[in-house]
C-alpha cells in the first residue's frame, strides 16, 4: 500500500484519539508538567528528555526514549511493563559506549535479516541519539539522523487513546539517498521473556507446514517450512502457540491475520499490522517472527519489501492493545484460548 494511503489511515486513528481528548477535555495528571496534553518530560531509567505518554482516564502507560534509539521502553498496565530491558541499559547511550550495547524495548529496525550481502551496520539508527518532538496532543514523534550507510532515516509516530489506551505506531522509512533503497519495516519489540506468543496460520500457506523454524548453514541462515521441530511450539487449532523461554530460537510463518499476541502472567499485549496478500516478503516469506531465549521475547511483524525512490518513504502503521486478564496463563492451551479475546481489526 503506497504511503500515503497507510499515512491516511494512521490520520483516522489519530482523529479518534483527538476526539476523545476532547470529550475527557484533556485533563492533567497531578504530578506532570506537560509539553502538550498527555505528554510529559522526564528523566527515565538514566535517560534524560524521556517522553511519557499518559491520560487519566486510561491505565496504560507509554514511554519514548529519544536518547536510546527512539525506543519505546515501556508500554505498562496499571505498572505492569511488558517490556523487557536489559539490567546494563539503563543510562547508557552510544555516546557513552560507542561500542554498544544491548538496549531492549521497540525498535523500527529495517530488512529483510536474510539478505546477501548483509544491510549495512547501522548501530546509530539502533541506540543512536533521536530527536523528540510532541507535534499534537498526546503524540510524540522521533526521528534518527540521516544514515547514510543505509541510505535511510527513521521516523517513529506514536499516538495514545486517552480513554481505552491503545497505542498507534507510525513507522517510516525514508530514502535520503540519491538512488533507489529496497527494505522492509522489520519491527522488534523485545517483551519479557517466559510468556506465550501464539497468531493464526494462514489456510493457503507458502510451507507446507504452515509455519518454520531458522536454521543456520555455512554462515547463513534459512527458514526450514517442509519438517520445522521444536519442542515449545504447538498448534492448537490452526493457531501455533510458543513458549518463549530456554535456548535462543527463531521460529516465522506467513500469517495473513494481521495480528500478533504475547501473553506473560495475567497481560495480553496484541499487535495489529496491515498485511498484503500480493506483497514481497522477503525475509523467508515470513510475515510475522518469533526470536526468544533465556530473558525476553522478540515479537516481530514485519512489512513487505518495497523499493523506495529517492526523497520518498515508505510507511507502516500498526495498532497496540494491552489487555489485564482475569487469571495467569500457564499451558499452550490457556494461551490459544485467548484467539475468542482478541478484538477485531483490521487495516
Amino acid at each position: 500500500m503506497k504511503a500515503h494511503v497507510m499515512r491516511r489511515k494512521f490520520n483516522l486513528l489519530l482523529l479518534s484519539v483527538l476526539t476523545a481528548v476532547t470529550a475527557s477535555q484533556a485533563q492533567t495528571l497531578p504530578e506532570a508538567p506537560q509539553l502538550v496534553p498527555g505528554v510529559r518530560k522526564i528523566m527515565y531509567q538514566g535517560w534524560k528528555d524521556s517522553l511519557v505518554l499518559e491520560s487519566p482516564d486510561a491505565d496504560v502507560k507509554v514511554v519514548v526514549v529519544p536518547e536510546v534509539g527512539g525506543r519505546i521502553m515501556e508500554f505498562s498496565y496499571d505498572g505492569n511493563n511488558i517490556m523487557w530491558m536489559s539490567p546494563d541499559a539503563p543510562g547508557r547511550t552510544l555516546e557513552t559506549h560507542p561500542k554498544g550495547f544491548s538496549s531492549g524495548g521497540h525498535q523500527a529496525d529495517i530488512g529483510p535479516e536474510l539478505r546477501t550481502p548483509v544491510i549495512p551496520k547501522r548501530t546509530e539508527l539502533f541506540i543512536g541519539k533521536y530527536t523528540g518532538s510532541t507535534p499534537r496532543d498526546l503524540m510524540v514523534k522521533v526521528e534518527s539522523e540521516p544514515h547514510k550507510a543505509t541510505g535511510v532515516q527513521l521516523v517513529r509516530e506514536v499516538v495514545l487513546d486517552p480513554i481505552n489506551g491503545e497505542l498507534g505506531v507510525l513507522q517510516t522509512i525514508k530514502n535520503i539517498s540519491a538512488t533507489n533503497v529496497s527494505y522492509c519495516v522489520w519491527d522488534r519489540t523485545l517483551c519479557k521473556g517466559g510468556g506465550f506468543v501464539f497468531f493464526p496460520l494462514a489456510k493457503k500457506s507458502r510451507f507446507p507446514a504452515k509455519w518454520s523454524v531458522r536454521g543456520e548453514a555455512e554462515g547463513k541462515y534459512f527458514y526450514d517450512g517442509i519438517n520445522p521441530q521444536h519442542e515449545n511450539v504447538k498448534i492448537i487449532k490452526n493457531t501455533l502457540v510458543a513458549y518463549c523461554k530456554g535456548a535462543p530460537s527463531k521460529i516465522g510463518a506467513d500469517s495473513d491475520a494481521g495480528w500478533m499476541a504475547y501473553v506473560k502472567g495475567n497481560l495480553l499485549f496484541i499487535k495489529y499490522f496491515p498485511y498484503s496478500s500480493k506483497g514481497h516478503y522477503s525475509d523467508g516469506g515470513n510475515s510475522v517472527e518469533v526470536y526468544w531465549n533465556e530473558n525476553f521475547a522478540e515479537i516481530e511483524p514485519l512489512s513487505p519489501e518495497r523499493t523506495i525512490l529517492p526523497g520518498e518513504s515508505y510507511v507502516f502503521p500498526e495498532k497496540w492493545v494491552l489487555i489485564e486478564l482475569d487469571s495467569d496463563i500457564h499451558t499452550h492451551q490457556q494461551a490459544a484460548e485467548l484467539v475468542k479475546k482478541i478484538p477485531a481489526f483490521k487495516f
